[in-house]
């Protein structure tokens, strides 16, 4: 049986639900291939399913293009090699042809929700201009306005050489690091589980978060108000925050270019958001290695008994 879900497991009635669908059809094992919300519903389910002697062993196999499932048994997942591989070669021909141009800065927004991992990977293989990481961001605690006047001021000081081109990377995930943006979620999701009506949201916020969403572009308004996912975070994939910093920075360097403080030519972007292309790749050679072995270790630990955590993590019975 093959399945698919974005559903979290939340409540007890759930747990049980899965295990008496496993008793009724008698299945030897439930496989379970995703990232860490998959395989955290997977441990969840294999502690209940052997204290309640269920015979179904759980198998988790990390399986995530973000790469964010990581520990001393995890080096990398299935899925990452092939999206960075892809990605980066997009890249590198963005950089080839915005060094032909010579006139324009390409915003470009990669896949990555809590962890940026494929924003720097991208960012190591292809040699962009400037790459903005999510973590970076958070520690820092940068603003909007902080980060569009590191890029601003990147853009000014490679004019200086008689450079006006260049490439930026960010990952999907940075709306979600940005102090500000991220309060400012929290309060939609919250007026969402409320029962707040899409339309009555803005009215309905605090002082200082309609302020700041007033100053929004009203795309990126339209994209925060959407409905969070089944995990409460944000459609990140929907939210297209390489356009909200490429308006930024195209409105301060305008005023710059108006006080005279920068002598460039007029700043112009150009936005991408390189998500599903790589997605839907032929898999790396690694990557398929990589799947094989993971699918040979899922059918031979329910076939020795091993009660399982996760693949290539430990069992604490086999």
């Amino acid at each position: 049986m093959l399945g698919r879900t974005k559903d979290q497991i939340r409540t007890t009635e759930q747990v049980n639900g899965a295990m008496a669908s496993c008793q009724a059809l008698k299945l030897d094992a439930l496989v379970i291939i995703g990232g860490v919300t998959s395989n955290t519903d997977a441990a969840q389910l294999a502690e209940t399913f052997a204290e309640a002697k269920c015979a179904t062993k759980v198998v988790g196999v990390p399986v995530t293009l973000n790469g964010d499932l990581k520990n001393q048994f995890v080096e990398t997942t299935v899925g990452f090699d092939t999206i960075c591989k892809v990605n980066a070669q997009l890249i590198s021909n963005v950089c080839t042809d915005a060094l032909s141009a010579e006139k324009y800065y390409y915003f470009i927004r990669l896949m990555g929700r809590k962890a940026s991992h494929v924003a720097l990977e991208c960012a190591l293989q292809s040699h962009p201009n400037m790459v903005i990481l999510g973590e970076e961001v958070a520690a820092s605690k940068l603003t909007i306005f902080d980060i569009t006047k590191q890029i601003c001021d990147a853009v000014q000081a490679r004019a200086e050489k008689d450079k006006n081109h260049g490439v930026v990377l960010i990952p999907e995930g940075l709306v979600e690091s940005i102090p500000e943006l991220y309060a400012l979620l929290q309060e939609i999701h919250g007026l969402h589980g409320k029962g707040v009506s899409v339309e009555n949201i803005s009215s309905q916020l605090s002082p200082w978060a309609s302020a700041l969403f007033e100053f929004l572009p009203p795309f990126i308004r339209k994209q925060l108000l959407l409905h969070p996912e089944s995990d409460d975070s944000a459609q990140l994939s929907q939210i297209e925050t390489e356009k909200l910093l490429a308006q930024l920075v195209e409105t301060e360097m305008n005023r710059r270019l108006k006080e005279g403080t920068y002598k460039g030519k007029k700043f112009n972007a150009i936005c991408h958001f390189f998500g599903y292309q790589a997605r839907g790749a032929l898999p790396s050679k690694f990557d398929c290695d990589y799947a094989y072995v993971s699918g040979l270790g899922a059918c031979v630990l329910p076939h020795h008994s091993c009660r399982f955590e996760r693949l290539h993590g430990h069992s604490d019975k086999c």
